[in-house]
């Protein structure tokens, strides 16, 4: 019962998500949403069309019960490191989380903030892992009182 539940939940999710611009996943656990397009032409500063994509989201997911994750990507430069997180991608989720925020109506604590890896990005070529990625999870239903 409670898998069918997940499983339903998880649909749900996705199909609510689904809008151009983006590629949505449906995992076993979660739903992974990638955008098609870099987000950041460069460190911080978030490209019109990001910032709108990210205001629908966050409109789309006020009707949720869900927890979202928002990892930040950077691009790994010549002479720098090449793994581990990076401060601007973390700045990049932050950026994204207001977006999201402002979008919805929901409160910044509704989202959680990580810095992805840089040997990690969702894409093979720099200029699209100037980005953030979403991780959505719905939440377990509360138990009756």
């Amino acid at each position: 019962m409670a898998a069918d539940r997940r499983a339903r939940d998880l649909d749900a999710i996705a199909k609510g998500l689904a809008l151009p611009g983006v590629s949505v996943e449906r995992r076993a656990e979660d739903v992974r949403v990638v955008f098609e397009t870099g987000l950041f032409p460069r460190n911080a500063e978030i490209s019109r069309k990001g910032g709108s994509l990210l205001a629908e989201i966050g409109r789309r997911l006020a009707g949720m019960n869900v927890t979202t994750t928002v990892a930040g990507h950077a691009v790994a430069v010549p002479g720098g490191r090449t793994s581990g997180g990076a401060g601007v991608a973390l700045d990049r989720a932050r950026v994204a989380v207001g977006y999201l925020a402002a979008g919805g109506r929901l409160p910044l604590t509704a989202f959680t903030l990580v810095s992805a890896d840089q040997a990690q990005g969702p894409f093979p070529d720099a200029p699209r892992n100037r980005t953030v990625t979403l991780v959505i999870t719905p939440k377990e239903p509360s138990a009756p009182r």
